[in-house]
């Protein structure tokens, strides 16, 4: 009987940890402290802000990636979630809304250009005006759409 796997697929960080540290070693880290707590594999989700800060901590979760080599009880990292940034500013909730974008074309493509591979889920507002053509897209390149804020 395989051992049930225990997936966090939005987590911002944990302890003093956070993903917009845009560091390696911190997301490294992070596998290191869901492992102890039992937790089998995640996706370090990256907050919605400007999209050099978005590329910079997909770079971190990426090289993060790469270094992780299989270890007992040292959760995987799976790729990354994209908590927008195609979100309504009406229901950011703690989210920054000045840091959305408008769902087109060229800025999904300024997002995602070198990481659509490591970029398993994102969310997005479906009911903004663009949104269900790049959802469209998403699925075209294998992400997972969430629906969200």
């Amino acid at each position: 009987m395989k051992p049930t796997e225990v997936i966090d697929v939005h987590t911002h960080g944990t302890g003093l940890l956070d993903t917009r540290a845009g560091s390696a070693s911190d997301i490294v880290s992070m596998a290191k402290l869901y492992g102890l707590a039992g937790v089998t594999a995640f996706l370090p989700t990256v907050y919605p802000g400007k999209i050099d800060e978005m590329r910079r901590n997909m770079a971190a979760v990426l090289e993060a990636m790469e270094e992780q080599a299989p270890q007992e009880g040292v959760a995987r990292i799976l790729g990354v979630h994209l908590e927008g940034p195609f979100l309504n500013p009406r229901f950011a909730g703690a989210l920054d809304k000045y840091s959305f974008l408008e769902p087109t074309h060229e800025n999904l493509s300024e997002v995602l250009t070198g990481f659509s591979p490591v970029i398993r889920v994102m969310t997005i507002a479906p009911e903004l005006v663009g949104a269900l053509s790049l959802i469209e897209r998403l699925v075209e390149l294998d992400i997972r759409v969430s629906m969200g804020h």
